[in-house]
């Protein structure tokens, strides 16, 4: 995309929508809080942005030569993802909490940012070449888990590619998922069966955070033990101690380096998938002017 049509789009998005903020949810907003505070040092968050961005050929420093993307972070929370994303091109992000978008705006720095629901993206069909939604389609937030996916399927170029991260294995749900509103998780059949039920094809699939999933798992039995309720449950969220966290992230990183050798981990605690829409697909390119759908 030219230069000037991505100043374009981000304004006519921006003017347009900022506005029209869906009614408020009951996110926590000490979650948030916290999100801000250990994404860009948790060796979780860390770890799966490498993950996304090595998987969408990203990894490396962007240069000239490399095309400039046009990329929607579709539920971007307080930023970590999105702020990630923009020196590769124009990163446009939306996110049904309010508290979560100031955030994003205002501490992290990424302006291009509304308040809006995955059901009814408030984008032009055709419009992006690259959408990442990670843990959200999982989110009691986004009640219909179809809708937000052919949202994501209505925005995307024919040819773009969607990364998804989701949650994985219903043995492995405790007080983080109550903490976060996670209502679903997946096994990779099941993710992949949903992806290609909305009209995508399924390039890449796999699990990760493997070696520490046994340490889950007990970590999550043992949470589920006492009495959980949205707003006393904790998530898992806040970084160990450094030589943890610096151990922890060589993990992920190890294992991340093994999928460029073999073609998926056979478990995990997540659940990485990297779909693409069909090329043969043309729609027409008109705008959402409806309001936007509340959750």
């Amino acid at each position: 995309m030219r230069t000037w049509d991505a100043v374009r789009l981000i304004a006519r998005f921006i003017a347009q929508y900022s506005s029209l903020a869906p009614s408020p949810a009951s996110w926590r907003t000490d979650e948030h809080d916290a999100m801000y505070a250990s994404e860009t040092v948790l060796w979780w968050y860390v770890g799966l942005r490498e993950y996304v961005l090595d998987w969408l050929g990203l990894l490396a420093p962007p240069t000239s030569s490399r095309p400039a993307y046009v990329m929607l972070d579709a539920g971007c929370g307080t930023g970590g993802m999105l702020a990630r994303l923009a020196p590769y091109g124009t990163a446009i992000g939306v996110d049904l909490a309010a508290h979560a978008v100031r955030v994003t705006r205002e501490r992290r720095g990424c302006p291009n940012v509304v308040q809006a629901s995955l059901t009814a993206i408030p984008a032009a069909a055709n419009a992006f070449d690259i959408a990442v939604s990670l843990d959200v389609i999982s989110d009691t937030g986004v009640a219909i888990e179809a809708a937000a996916l052919d949202e994501l399927y209505r925005v995307l170029k024919p040819g773009g590619r969607l990364v998804l991260n989701l949650p994985a294995f219903a043995s492995l749900a405790g007080e983080h998922d109550v903490a976060v509103r996670t209502a679903r998780r997946y096994t990779a059949r099941e993710a992949r069966a949903l992806v290609e039920r909305h009209g995508f094809t399924v390039e890449r699939w796999s699990y990760w955070n493997m070696v520490l999933t046994p340490a889950v798992w007990v970590a999550r039995r043992l949470s589920r033990r006492k009495p959980l309720d949205a707003d006393s449950a904790q998530s898992d969220i806040t970084p160990p101690v450094a030589p943890v966290n610096r151990a922890l992230l060589g993990l992920i990183r190890l294992e991340r380096r093994l999928l460029h050798r073999v073609p998926r981990l056979p478990f995990g605690s997540s659940l990485l998938v990297l779909a693409r829409k069909p090329v043969a697909v043309m729609e027409a390119s008109v705008p959402v002017t409806s309001a936007l759908a509340d959750d």
